[in-house]
């Protein structure tokens, strides 16, 4: 293992000391426009960060000091390192020193290229790890440190998006941020909300499969939905629970719209990020919580989502952030689950508590929107169309049994067959 890592450290030092030669933005991004893309990357870059004012900063990886700069105009003290060469390919080790390096709720602002190189520079060879951003959260998070005693603490994740610059400017997805904050809580509740919530994912993966029917496949609903937009090349959308980001693509595909999607699930960011490879089209997406997310008025022309506000408990606060973030004129979509009127079963209300849903009938939804300002509210029932959609899905499902269950287990398979 020494060996290989003695190894490792020449070919990335052999690398670099060729091509660093030419200290040059287009030599370190590897990309012939990099002057452009650093205008508007670094200011994007720098507004990610928490506060640093007077704070003490390590800064890793710290290149040519595009950021570093910056961050000594505000900083109390900056550490400014390069080329660490002891940790170029156990990523772990480097985790497990930053943990160790960093106060208690002190922040790890990690930026890095992921899946395949950025820029447009050809070189001969590239020994640079290009990992899946999923790599870098599983390190994370598998990280763990301890008190004097001996309770055990993990990384709490608070924000992971791609790069909007270079969606913006290279349709490219793969620079990739990941905000960790070190936080005052016992890893065995961390566990249990995990595992909890691990399984709700897995459930709805399952589900976003089945729904659009081999992974990719834009549903006749989207297609219907999304036509109801008018969409124009250039406008900007916001999809509220994007989930693995079919629909984004779809309408950036289609529509020559740029998208963001956002999302609570890092593990749906993560799959829609891997589809975005190869795909060169303008969507970007974020781990977010919309209830605490904030644009500036009048961000976006269109903003969608299917299927994802029966979790939001305060809609009318929601849909007065919607209303603020569109520009003049800007529509809204939604499809949600809704109840009927009156008072439902106590089986029913049972479930709607179990599952922590907040249900209205459809016209209460509609007034919802009318009283956050929004004019020319369509509030219509599909009940008929979705149980049509779901019946012919099932029956999908039941014809690819045995493919369903050697992909995912006949433990799932009923699940999702028996409802």
């Amino acid at each position: 293992m020494a060996a290989i890592q003695e190894q490792e450290r020449e070919v990335q030092k052999s690398y670099w000391i060729e091509h660093s030669v030419d200290l040059t933005l287009e030599a370190m991004m590897l990309d012939s426009k990099a002057s452009d893309l650093d205008k508007e990357e670094r200011p994007e870059v720098l507004s990610l960060l928490p506060p640093y004012e007077g704070k003490s900063i390590l800064e890793l990886g710290a290149g040519i000091g595009r950021f570093t700069g910056e961050l000594a105009k505000k900083s109390g003290q900056l550490i400014a390192l390069d080329f660490i060469e002891t940790v170029i390919k156990k990523v772990e080790n480097l985790v497990e020193r930053m943990v160790r390096w960093l106060k208690v709720g002190g922040y790890i602002f990690f930026r890095e290229s992921c899946f395949h190189q950025s820029g447009d520079h050809k070189r001969k060879s590239n020994p640079t790890h290009y990992r899946e951003p999923r790599f870098y959260t599983k390190v994370f998070k598998e990280c763990h440190l301890y008190d004097n005693s001996g309770n055990s603490f993990e990384l709490a994740l608070i924000g992971c998006k791609c790069i909007g610059a270079y969606v913006k400017n290279k349709k490219n997805q793969n620079q990739t941020i990941l905000i960790r904050i070190a936080p005052n809580i016992e890893i065995s509740l961390i566990e249990e909300i995990n595992e909890n919530t691990n399984d709700i994912l897995f459930s709805i993966i399952l589900f976003v499969l089945v729904r659009f029917a081999g992974f990719g496949k834009k549903s006749d609903t989207t297609k219907e939905f999304v036509a109801k937009l008018d969409l124009q090349p250039g406008q900007k959308v916001l999809d509220v629970g994007c989930g693995i980001g079919g629909g984004d693509f779809y309408m950036a595909d289609k529509y020559d719209v740029h998208v963001v999607g956002i999302d609570l699930s890092i593990n749906m960011i993560s799959f829609a990020l891997e589809r975005a490879i190869g795909l060169k089209c303008a969507v970007e997406f974020e781990v977010a919580d919309c209830t605490k997310k904030e644009y500036p008025d009048g961000t976006f022309d269109v903003i969608y989502s299917r299927d994802t506000i029966l979790h939001i408990q305060d809609k009318p606060a929601l849909f007065r952030s919607f209303y603020r973030w569109l520009k003049p004129g800007g529509k809204v979509l939604i499809s949600d689950y809704c109840r009927s009127s009156g008072t439902p079963s106590a089986e029913f209300a049972g479930y709607i508590k179990q599952r922590g849903y907040d249900l209205h009938d459809i016209d209460t939804y509609g007034q919802m929107l009318r009283n956050a300002g929004f004019a020319e509210v369509i509030a219509e029932d599909r009940t008929e169309q979705f149980i049509k959609v779901l019946e012919k899905e099932l029956d999908a499902v039941e014809k690819d049994r045995e493919t369903f269950i050697r992909d995912f287990s006949e433990e799932d398979y009923n699940e999702i067959v028996g409802g």
